[in-house]
């Protein structure tokens, strides 16, 4: 071993006495420490409150991570079968009421808005006492209507071409009575 006299970390230039020597080269260069130092020095720590204390510990943390994906999962999955049962009990239930019935109803609602559209415009024109003058706002108000129901229709058969050409005159006529009465002051008619 290295004579500590000559040790240049030794500042002080101390020597050992031969005994002291060979206790100190007897002394063994590594030395393990016990297992549970660093639970001991962790413990300690935290009761002089130089280390805060874990409020989870980790095998409490895992669990408690796996127990919400667990949940989630669950949650997850009953949400995708309930809506998959619902979706399918729904249609059968609206293909149950909504059969050819529904269709029928349908076109009888039409029909009946429809004859009540007739009977107000023929109304509309007994108003003029069998004159050819009719209230312009009436006329409006009708022709409006005429062109709101022209336009569901083409939406409904975009291929029809009477209904295209219906819908073409009504539009060119609203065109122009805007155009003729811009200057006149407009009265809404709400229906």
């Amino acid at each position: 071993m290295n004579d500590p006299t000559n040790d240049p970390a030794n500042d002080a230039g101390d020597s050992l006495s031969p005994a002291e020597q060979a206790r100190l080269d007897e002394l063994p260069r590594r030395r393990t420490p016990p297992a549970d130092l660093e639970d001991r020095i962790v413990s300690d720590l935290k009761a002089q409150g130089l280390l805060e204390k874990s409020r989870w510990t980790r095998p409490a943390n895992a669990w408690l991570i796996a127990a919400a994906a667990a949940a989630v999962a669950l949650f997850t999955g009953g949400m995708v079968v309930g809506q998959r049962v619902t979706v399918r009990d729904t249609s059968a239930v609206l293909a149950a009421v909504m059969g050819p019935d529904a269709r029928a109803s349908r076109a009888a609602r039409v029909q009946e808005t429809g004859s009540a559209y007739v009977r107000a415009v023929a109304a509309l024109s007994q108003s003029g006492g069998g004159t050819q003058s009719v209230d312009s706002d009436g006329l409006e108000a009708a022709t409006v209507a005429l062109h709101a129901a022209a336009l569901e229709l083409a939406r409904a058969a975009p291929d029809d071409a009477t209904i295209a050409l219906v819908l073409a005159v009504l539009q060119e006529r609203l065109a122009r009575v805007e155009r003729e009465g811009a200057t006149r002051p407009r009265a809404t008619i709400w229906f």
